[in-house]
């Protein structure tokens, strides 16, 4: 269940549309959500989303137990990763004599690294030489916590409706085949069109600034462009309502553009209704050296640096490490080059930015 001091409400899926085109090494949906207006949410906030466990994996795992109460392992526990306090139970209590070596080395060494890759359901099924009462093992799996996405639209276009870009997780299991991730497969796969869902929304402090006139720049590459297509939809609320805006400025980016330009008619349309001024896109692997976001920062460094020093207020959204943390650094050597400071005093700079919240991160 969601943990907030808010209850959650009920969503229902109202539709899903796959982004990413034949051929991408991702699979990447833009997933509705109906809330019958019970959520208040802004442009930039977060919604925490209950999942649901695989099916294969739940039924996978029923088979190994006694007395499995199928619910509750869909909704209820961790089942798509192994914690030390299970693997500690087996061998306690049912591992098989020639399995206490291997357990022991996982014990006794670095467990995560050991056991990456495995679910619940292939211990059972490798070390278990009885089935396993469900109650035992319930005590010993972490709950199935909520999982925070960023909002991908603005209640100015559907208040009753909030959307997210859900990038399907895989990770390959120790006998080479591969499993879903918990929550993404549940959002763009499982659950059927009109299924339901809890869900909450997460205030954030990623929101754009008070006066609409202030210019912002963007850096959203992969589904780290989420918030901002929900800031696209404000800005252009605002204009079509007859408010003045500042520029707006997006460095969007992923592996190749045939497959991976999702939003390309949208940004498109943006550009021509003045929502958004200016785009600069990143493919990664449409050449033979590798060109990221933070290289077409850096090659528009001049003009960057005028956006900053004009009070510009720049936001970031998508994976901490690398990509945000190469942003960064982009914009503090820009500080330091354009704007003639000294090294200590660039990172000064964007960390005092950062302090004022004109630097804004939206990271995982």
């Amino acid at each position: 269940m969601i943990s907030d001091k808010k209850p959650a409400v009920v969503g229902r899926l109202l539709r899903r549309i796959r982004l990413s085109k034949t051929g991408s090494a991702k699979d990447v949906w833009l997933v509705s959500i109906g809330t019958d207006g019970k959520l208040a949410y802004e442009s930039g906030d977060w919604l925490m989303v209950s999942p649901q466990n695989p099916p294969d994996q739940v039924g996978r795992l029923a088979k190994l137990l006694k007395n499995a109460d199928f619910d509750r392992l869909s909704r209820d526990f961790t089942i798509l990763s192994v914690h030390r306090p299970l693997a500690q139970w087996i061998f306690e209590n049912a591992a098989r004599e020639e399995s206490h070596g291997q357990l022991s080395d996982w014990l006794k060494g670095d467990f995560c690294a050991l056991t990456r890759g495995y679910v619940v359901a292939d211990i059972l099924e490798r070390f278990a030489n009885v089935p396993v009462p469900a109650e035992a093992l319930e005590v010993n799996l972490k709950p199935l916590k909520p999982r925070l996405y960023s909002i991908a639209s603005a209640p100015e276009v559907d208040p009753n409706t909030i959307e997210l870009v859900v990038a399907s997780a895989f990770y390959a299991g120790p006998d080479g085949k591969y499993h879903e991730g918990a929550a993404s497969s549940f959002l763009n796969k499982y659950l059927p069109i009109g299924g339901e869902m809890h869900i909450q929304v997460a205030k954030t402090h990623f929101k754009l600034p008070n006066d609409p006139r202030t210019d912002v720049i963007f850096v959203g590459p992969g589904t780290g462009i989420a918030p901002f297509r929900g800031f696209l939809q404000q800005r252009d609320f605002l204009i079509k309502s007859g408010d003045q805006l500042g520029r707006s400025w997006l460095f969007f980016g992923d592996q190749h553009r045939a497959m991976d330009y999702i939003f390309e008619d949208e940004l498109a349309a943006y550009q021509k209704s003045g929502a958004l001024t200016r785009l600069d896109l990143a493919f990664s692997r449409d050449q033979d050296h590798k060109i990221y976001v933070q290289d077409r920062i850096w090659e528009n460094r001049e003009e960057i640096w005028k956006w900053v020093s004009g009070g510009t207020y720049i936001y970031v959204c998508g994976t901490a490490n690398p990509m945000a943390k190469d942003v960064l650094e982009a914009f503090a050597k820009i500080a330091r080059v354009c704007g003639n400071l000294s090294e200590e005093a660039a990172k000064d700079y964007v960390q005092i930015m950062q302090k004022s919240r004109r630097y804004l991160q939206d990271v995982y």
